[in-house]
């Protein structure tokens, strides 16, 4: 039954929805946020961080209003706020901290900065740490003394990886943003044991952004078409001593007649919007797809941004810098990981289950796959946006160091998403994740621009019941760790070999691994030297010598040693692994992984299984489920079923019509798709609890939506109306013991209790919390 559910954006959890205790006040009492062990620390405790993203104008709130998100943000319990895109210039509503009607990048707006010094303050006060960006969506003009007249309004991302004065700006801008004295703290920014995190850029990097159009920045790109032909004449010496090294042995020659690395005249490969380029040994030798050609390429790129990566480190610790930093999120491809995480100290992923696509009309295209009954094995997709936000997201997850999702949602174009939340907070539990950040509480500049009324955008969260309906429940999930951490760990490893021959399903092993066991990257260089559980071989190369692991998977779909293709060592590869016994599992064909995406966990299910690191039961079940390690966790994307049944939390979501159970709770469900989630908040176990709440959301959204198919998906033609509505619950519960249910208001305030003691009928009581006694 959808009825109407309206969150107020003045308006604080109170009651049993009050998760305020999760936070301690002010943020940094315990000093600096500190890494040990892999995770973050505060004090000699540890912290996982959970929250969102507050970026463009929202960042220069009014006074009353940054009191207010402070406030609402601390009773949902977040403990955690990205400062995010302060910096941009296009698609920002209002307030900005760059002043760019002086015609450069380089001011400071003071108005500005003193109302987002007055947010920092507010959200430190309640507990809630904060992350500082530093490069997002920097517009630079052609008074900052740029080298070339290109116009950078619209294009600026990886070039500011590169080009030595982008860069020497970027470094002025941290200065002066770090060093920054906040009145209200009393303190400079560097100072303050509030900021947790500092990034260099956001969703950035050497091998980022210039795919999007060839158009784009023609000398930026000619500087870098400069820089690697010199990088060839470094490596080689001459044009003579290239092409010897880039033809084959049967004579096939990769470097064509008109390219001379003395002349400037060698050709990079064309780059892929957001990732790696993708590298297939069989391709042909002699076109710009060569395998030699990649390898060299992207060996170049590696070392630009390591270039990059230390100098911008480097300057920040000299300004004085004593929390954690990360260079860049949303790395995609085993070169990338590798010279972004290599002078990071936490890394980041970003990911969007149903980000909009935009056609040539501007209105935005949505896919219409549910999460919850999508097999998250398939790894090779058409967008993106259709990977599991688990499988997305992990993969950039480096093992020994924190990992958070800094900027993630299911957006509002899909039809049933209540199940988004609830199932990524219990793998970031299962893969022990340290931090979790929504995107976004609101973009607007002033509270008075919010629409209570309806959802506004399918990126403002403040009033979405499937996402800011279930914040506190989420992150007290998280923050306490009420889902165990996988009792294996698993690490996905690159030899130096495999950062230059990255192919396209390079992710196959996070499909299955991420919903089963921990499961992390690991760069081993030349040998395998650490303790994890099963070392899983990336499969680009046949190299790196993994006979000291406990256990192995290991493969290659490639023969080839080198991008040159002159040395193969495929044969050698296996025969090594062999020899070190029943405990590796070598593969002899291992394009069979491609073959069909469904392979990969198969054999790795096996594998697992017979090394008694998986009982039955768990892992791969009748080959549409996946149970984790720890028994917890439960994917049914068969049947679009997940279940989370720990002692202290139990969720069912998805097609759940009919009987089920939460615990010794035994509900029958009319609603077609419903997400149910029982929390003890008392402390004891589900079934021992004396207070719990129960949350209950099926479809939720805007009423009137109107949607046209196209070849790309569906068009959203109208966003709809409100008021924003909620299915509301409709069934009947039974338990063996004597209880009381009262549904909840948005505030946490009760309504009266249902009728009954062991057996209650839920009619669409138009809520989705129910508190409950015994």
């Amino acid at each position: 039954m959808k009825q109407p559910f309206l969150f107020k954006k003045d308006k604080m959890f109170g009651g049993a929805l009050d998760f305020s205790f999760l936070l301690e006040s002010p943020a940094g009492k315990y000093g600096f946020v500190r890494i040990k062990d892999g995770h973050f620390y505060v004090g000699d405790k540890r912290i996982r961080f959970y929250g969102f993203n507050i970026p463009f104008g929202s960042l220069c709130s009014s006074r009353q209003d940054a009191e207010i998100i402070a406030e609402r943000l601390a009773k949902a319990g977040v403990n955690f706020v990205r400062l995010h895109a302060e910096d941009s210039r296009e698609w920002a509503e209002g307030h900005l901290l760059i002043d760019y009607s002086k015609g450069n990048s380089r001011n400071l707006d003071p108005e500005h900065w003193d109302r987002l010094d007055y947010l920092f303050y507010c959200l430190k006060q309640r507990g809630i740490y904060l992350q500082l960006d530093l490069f997002c969506y920097r517009s630079f003009m052609p008074e900052d003394g740029l080298d070339y007249p290109d116009n950078m309004m619209k294009y600026f991302k990886q070039v500011n990886v590169f080009n030595r004065r982008l860069i020497d700006l970027q470094k002025e801008y941290a200065t002066n943003y770090l060093t920054h004295f906040n009145p209200y703290t009393g303190l400079r920014y560097i100072d303050d044991a509030a900021v947790a995190i500092i990034q260099v850029m956001n969703k950035d990097g050497i091998f980022w952004y210039e795919g999007r159009d060839e158009t784009g920045l023609p000398s930026y790109r000619k500087e870098l078409d400069w820089r690697f032909n010199h990088y060839l004449l470094a490596k080689y010496g001459s044009r003579k001593a290239l092409d010897a090294v880039w033809t084959k042995e049967d004579g096939t020659r990769c470097l064509l007649e008109d390219e001379d690395p003395e002349l400037g005249t060698v050709r990079r490969l064309p780059h892929l919007e957001g990732t790696q380029m993708y590298c297939d040994w069989k391709a042909n030798y002699r076109g710009m797809e060569s395998p030699a050609r990649y390898a060299d390429y992207t060996e170049f790129l590696t070392g630009i941004q390591l270039d990059f990566s230390k100098e911008m480190r480097d300057h920040l610790i000299s300004l004085g810098t004593k929390c954690p930093i990360n260079i860049s999120n949303h790395a995609q491809g085993a070169a990338d990981i590798y010279s972004l995480d290599r002078y990071t100290d936490v890394n980041m992923n970003n990911g969007y289950w149903n980000h909009p696509d935009t056609t040539s009309s501007g209105e935005p295209v949505y896919h219409d796959i549910n999460m919850v009954e999508n097999d998250p094995r398939k790894t090779v997709v058409d967008s993106p946006f259709k990977l599991n936000l688990v499988t997305r997201l992990n993969h950039d997850r480096v093992a020994g160091k924190p990992f958070m999702a800094c900027e993630w949602n299911i957006l509002y174009g899909t039809d049933f998403r209540s199940d988004a939340l609830p199932m990524v907070a219990a793998y970031a539990c299962l893969q022990d994740w340290d931090g979790m950040v929504l995107y976004a509480y609101h973009h607007a500049d002033s509270m008075e621009k919010y629409d209570d009324y309806k959802l506004d955008g399918p990126f403002n969260l403040y009033n979405d019941p499937a996402t800011w309906g279930q914040v506190g429940l989420c992150s007290y999930m998280f923050q306490r760790r009420l889902v165990e951490p996988g009792r294996n760990r698993l690490e996905v490893c690159y030899s130096e070999r495999d950062l230059f021959a990255v192919p396209r399903n390079w992710i196959a092993p996070y499909g299955y691994a991420s919903y089963v066991s921990q499961v992390a990257a690991g760069f081993i260089g030349l040998k395998y030297s650490g303790d994890a559980d099963a070392v899983l071989s990336s499969g680009n190369t046949p190299t790196g010598d993994y006979t000291a692991a406990r256990h192995g998977l290991i493969y290659s779909r490639n023969p080839y040693a080198d991008g040159a293709q002159k040395y193969r060592a495929l044969d050698r590869f296996l025969d090594l692994h062999r020899k070190a016994g029943e405990n590796f599992e070598v593969l002899d064909q291992g394009d069979w992984i491609d073959e069909d995406y469904k392979n990969y966990s198969y054999i790795l299910d096996k594998a697992m299984k017979k090394w008694g690191l998986l009982y039955e039961g768990q892992g791969l079940v009748n080959a549409g489920k996946l149970v984790s390690d720890t028994g917890e966790l439960t994917f049914d994307f068969e049947n679009g079923i997940f279940r989370i049944n720990a002692p202290r939390v139990k969720t069912v979501s998805g097609n759940i019509k009919g009987r089920t159970e939460l615990g010794e709770y035994c509900f029958d469900i009319a609603n077609d798709k419903m997400t149910l989630t029982l929390l003890a908040i008392d402390g004891r176990d589900t079934d021992k609890s004396e207070h719990l709440l129960l949350i209950a959301l099926g479809w939720c959204g805007n009423l009137g939506v109107k949607y046209d198919r196209s070849e790309e998906g569906r068009i959203m033609l109208e966003h709809g109306h409100g008021p924003v509505s909620i299915d509301s619950l409709e069934g009947k519960l039974e338990t063996r013991n004597g209880i009381k249910i009262y549904p909840l208001n948005q505030d946490g305030t009760r309504e009266k209790a249902l009728c009954g003691e062991n057996t209650f009928i839920f009619k669409g009581e138009g809520t989705m919390y129910f508190e409950i006694l015994k």
